[in-house]
């Protein structure tokens, strides 16, 4: 199956799926809405903190060590305005809106969880997030259940994993955004290229050769 075939085929399921579901059930909608923002706030996050660690680095000239990071106007910025940023603009009303309440509750304890978080040289790099999504979406949101996401699976268990995510993707996306034939590649490119945002170790590497393998 070619990858252009094997994409149409997810979006055709996970639109039949969505259609037959019909509105998200409240608990569903609470943990989409979660996991959502612990993704999209790690990448926000990043670029916000590498900016403020090559300024660092400028000023003290050293640039081996890496250096503290503060909560500054910039970190502040981006936290008050991140449920209504250009880049929340991809997902559903509902999403924005769930943002909205998560953030009001818990805003700064989930700030505390990313600027306590040890900082690697590779800022960009997502391990770490499903952890960060189980601290903040199971334990103090309860939003989600706790699920093992670094378990390893059968190819059949890979596949579904891979299916999942596609619907998830599908359901939190702007309406804009879906059933669109041109924006189709746009849509599930990132599933693959994402896949530690969601999975881990094990898992995160056999749910991307599912991808692969399309």
């Amino acid at each position: 199956m070619g990858s252009r075939t094997f994409c149409f085929f997810l979006l055709a399921l996970c639109a039949t799926l969505a259609s037959a579901s019909g509105s998200l059930r409240r608990d569903s909608f609470e943990c989409d809405s979660c996991n959502t923002l612990v993704e999209e706030f790690h990448k926000q996050w990043v670029v916000v903190i590498k900016d403020q660690t090559q300024k660092a680095r400028a000023e003290s000239g050293n640039g081996d060590k890496p250096p503290s990071i503060t909560y500054n106007q910039d970190i502040e910025d981006m936290v008050q305005g991140f449920c209504k940023s250009k880049e929340y603009r991809q997902y559903s009303a509902d999403m924005r809106a769930g943002c909205d309440d998560i953030m009001k509750d818990h805003l700064r304890e989930i700030v505390g969880k990313f600027l306590h978080q040890e900082m690697n040289s590779d800022l960009s790099h997502a391990k770490g997030v499903p952890q960060r999504k189980k601290e903040v979406c199971a334990e103090m949101t309860k939003s989600c259940p706790d699920v093992d996401v670094s378990k390893g699976l059968s190819q059949c268990g890979a596949c579904r994993a891979l299916m999942r995510d596609v619907n998830y993707v599908y359901r939190r996306s702007h309406p804009a955004k879906r059933v669109e034939s041109l924006r189709i590649w746009e849509m599930f490119e990132p599933i693959c290229e994402e896949v530690q945002l969601r999975h881990e170790g094990k898992q995160a590497k056999q749910v991307a050769k599912i991808f692969q393998h399309r």
